[in-house]
């Protein structure tokens, strides 16, 4: 598909970093489980739920196969009821391990692939999941709310829906 380009030599008029640290190998994995015949799982909540929304909305608008789970009761209980493997795509911010623990222990026991979009690489969730992807985006809260933008979280979004949408052109071109 791509080897190790950064995301200004394809074309997107950005460079890789400092938007993104994430290395374009991974976001080919990504891809690659995105347009993979198994389910998505997009999963999000507070403020992170804008971006699974959206994210969830431009996959289903380009035929891929997933869900959008904004309760954690309701995660835990899909996936502890899952008959084949699927792709977990978590988006938080905040990268809350004591908040989505459980639910990538549940996952990991039906052989899920767990997908984490993040601004926080060192919470404690990236070592339990397959493919973390991270953005520079600065956690921030005010007050104890989150005022965390989350552009960059979109941005690398955005990559991957692009360059999973010109994956299946490709392969519905060659059918």
């Amino acid at each position: 598909f791509f080897k190790q380009k950064t995301a200004y030599e394809l074309g997107l008029g950005i460079p890789a970093e400092p938007l993104f640290r994430s290395s374009c190998l991974i976001i080919e994995e990504v891809v690659d489980l995105l347009c993979s015949p198994q389910p998505i799982y997009v999963v999000g909540r507070s403020l992170s739920l804008v971006a699974a929304d959206y994210f969830q909305t431009i996959l289903s608008s380009i035929d891929i196969n997933c869900i959008l789970i904004n309760d954690l009761h309701l995660s835990k209980s899909v996936f502890n009821n899952l008959k084949a493997p699927a792709t977990i795509f978590i988006v938080s911010a905040n990268n809350a391990g004591k908040i989505y623990d459980e639910v990538v222990t549940i996952a990991k026991t039906h052989d899920c692939k767990i997908i984490l979009l993040t601004s926080n690489a060192k919470g404690s969730l990236v070592d339990s999941c397959d493919y973390v992807l991270s953005s520079n985006d600065e956690n921030l809260t005010y007050h104890g709310v989150d005022i965390n933008s989350r552009l960059g979280i979109f941005t690398i979004m955005q990559i991957i829906i692009e360059l999973t949408a010109q994956k299946l052109a490709l392969e519905k071109a060659t059918d």
